[in-house]
């Protein structure tokens, strides 16, 4: 709510004589020293009609439906009144019989004329003829009905809707839904905890509209089966060259898609796309249209081999295939190091928290179980979260059946949030289908800064229930924030919209992490901790993808994740020359002049999913509290 203030003060001498008959002679002579500074201005100003005429008589605002307040003051009894009763109403305070300080709260009706309007506001005083006291100009409101839908969310359920309503009326409306999302909230100040900051300095948003059924194109959101070439692309590339050449690092490929049939790999390059060289230039464009698929039916790329680093040229063309976040599940082979350590390490890479596959979570779990494993290793480097409810499943099949109706989570809403707070605790069963009980004692975490939200809240969830967790890799998003996720029909077209309305607390009510998690082990660190030149590569070029998942031998951070399983380090001297052994095949890729550059971050920021709550989800939490 925005205020103008029109102040119209007394003359000094009344106010002085009021004190007077008050206080009493002997304060006279004080008060006047203390009021000679408005003695002086009300000398300055000029009254007409009982009103002060000031400089700031106009005001413009949105189209929305909003409230001003106007404050002034009065020698008598007054009076407002409007020509354009249709825009204007005076909610309170349109008149009174006393004099002294007013305000009166005058109403403008949301503008659905299509045309800019105007009101004009008149004053009349007691014993003065009516006058005007200011315009207000209020511009053309939203016609766009997500607009609509969008700003009703916000205004009630957005986690700083306070701010947002009170700058609600500098607002623009007559923007597409997901430009005056982006302009309005990254306008305010107080919720920097939606979204952060990127390597440019540029600030993003984890609030998001989008359309994603009905438009031209495919759509960016996850879905269970998509159509698109099958890839997962690395949030960084590699530089190629010298000449400023860029590759496409493949993080994951899908089962079933065009890509597993043309033999791409995990670890593998993709150097040109449609016969063009990938530059900085035309990077994220390509990076966004081979990841969803929006480059035409079929297309050429070349890739280069992870391993060999051999070029093929190969076609790939959209498909439908199943985009299970399930990547890897199983029990790792220990290096000769430590294979006499007497452990089974089970090894789980998940991609995303999604809830369309939280049968094939679960089953892996279980595969897991019956493997009888004495530790867990959950691979997240490459999850930027999902469903708050298959959180809640996996870290209740991590800790078991002695853990069930725990709290794990507290979601906190704003105070004025219908929904109120949704407490999560953990459970036995999905539905009436049990879980598998790991009965993990701890947990071992492999991270990145693309590790994010529902991700996060199995880490600060678990150590809030005082379950030892150890992350490896690199600091985390820091993401301690989610979403209310509702989907909506409009026009020809389905929208999601998943604004920040809630906050991740833990058992402990812990939520202090929007800065990232730090690692327990900074693999990046192991740059300056040995020298060993093939660690020193693999720590200075994480979390690019090398080689298959679970291929230690190809990847720094889960084999310094077993080794400290095992109670062992890759930095011990007696272990250094044996370690530099096991990856050595990379030696010669990390001095080739092929790679000899960095990895480097895109200019963009890669969407962070988040920990969503849709509304069935919400209820059934609701409901077994």
């Amino acid at each position: 709510m925005r205020e103008m203030a029109i102040v119209l003060k007394r003359s000094a001498l009344v106010r002085l004589f009021n004190m007077f008959l008050l206080v009493g002679c002997g304060a006279l002579s004080f008060m006047m020293v203390a009021c000679s500074g408005d003695e002086t201005d009300d000398v300055d100003k000029s009254y007409v009609e009982g009103v002060v005429v000031t400089s700031n008589k106009a005001e413009v605002c949105n189209g929305s439906d909003q409230m001003l307040t106007v404050t002034f003051e009065t020698d008598n009894g007054y009076t407002l009144d409007t020509d354009n009763v249709a825009m204007v109403n005076f909610f309170d305070g349109g008149s009174s019989t006393k004099a002294g300080k007013q305000q009166a709260r005058i109403q403008l009706r949301q503008n659905d004329t299509g045309a800019e309007r105007v009101a004009v506001i008149y004053i009349t005083v007691t014993g003065h003829n009516r006058t005007q006291l200011m315009t207000i100009t209020q511009k053309a409101g939203a016609s766009d009905e997500v607009v609509i839908w969008v700003d009703e969310r916000l205004q009630t359920e957005y986690y700083w809707l306070d701010e947002y309503n009170a700058k609600h009326n500098t607002f623009d409306f007559t923007l597409s839904a997901d430009k005056f999302l982006s302009q309005s909230l990254l306008s305010l100040t107080t919720n920097t905890m939606d979204g952060g900051v990127d390597a440019r300095g540029n600030r993003y948003l984890y609030s998001y509209v989008e359309l994603v059924s009905g438009s031209s194109g495919a759509s960016s959101s996850r879905a269970s089966t998509v159509s698109g070439y099958g890839l997962m692309l690395a949030s960084n590339v590699w530089t190629l060259d010298e000449s400023g050449r860029l590759g496409f690092a493949v993080e994951h490929v899908y089962p079933g898609s065009s890509a597993e049939k043309a033999n791409i790999r995990r670890g593998d390059i993709i150097a040109q796309i449609q016969h063009n060289d990938i530059t900085s230039s035309n990077l994220n464009q390509y990076w966004y249209a081979l990841q969803y698929g929006e480059l035409g039916a079929s297309i050429t790329v070349k890739k280069l081999d992870g391993s060999t680093m051999e070029e093929a040229t190969m076609d790939l063309s959209l498909t439908s295939y199943a985009e299970n976040p399930v990547a890897y599940k199983g029990v790792l082979e220990l290096p000769e190091a430590v294979a006499d350590s007497g452990k089974k390490i089970g090894y789980l890479s998940y991609l995303s928290f999604d809830a369309d596959f939280d049968k094939e979570l679960i089953d892996a779990l279980q595969s897991l179980k019956d493997e009888g494993i004495t530790d867990l290793i959950l691979d997240l480097r490459s999850n930027g979260g999902g469903s708050v409810n298959s959180s809640i499943l996996l870290a209740s099949s991590i800790l078991g059946s002695g853990y069930e109706g725990s709290l794990y989570a507290t979601l906190k809403r704003h105070p004025s949030n219908k929904y109120g707070n949704t407490d999560c605790k953990l459970v036995s069963k999905n539905g009436t289908t049990p879980l598998p009980s790991l009965d993990m004692p701890a947990l071992w975490v492999i991270a990145s800064s693309g590790t994010a939200s529902a991700s996060e809240m199995v880490i600060v969830g678990l150590e809030g229930l005082d379950v030892p967790v150890t992350v490896v890799g690199a600091k985390t998003e820091g993401k301690n924030c989610g979403m209310d996720v509702i989907d909506k029909t409009i026009g020809s077209g389905t929208y999601t919209f998943a604004p920040i309305t809630f906050l991740n607390l833990n058992a402990k009510g812990f939520n202090d992490y929007a800065d990232g998690i730090e690692p327990d082990i900074d693999i990046r660190s192991y740059q300056n901790k040995s020298s060993d030149e093939t660690i020193q590569y693999f720590a200075r070029t994480y979390p690019m993808p090398m080689g298959a998942w679970g291929a230690s031998s190809k990847d720094l951070a889960l084999f310094e994740t077993i080794m400290n399983i095992c109670g062992k380090s890759v930095l011990d001297k007696k272990n250094e020359g044996e370690s530099a052994a096991m990856t050595a095949h990379r030696l010669n890729l990390a001095e080739s002049p092929t790679r000899a550059g960095e990895a480097i971050e895109l200019q963009h920021k890669k969407r962070v999913f988040g920990a969503t709550l849709r509304a069935e989800e919400r209820e059934r939490m609701a409901s077994e509290e």
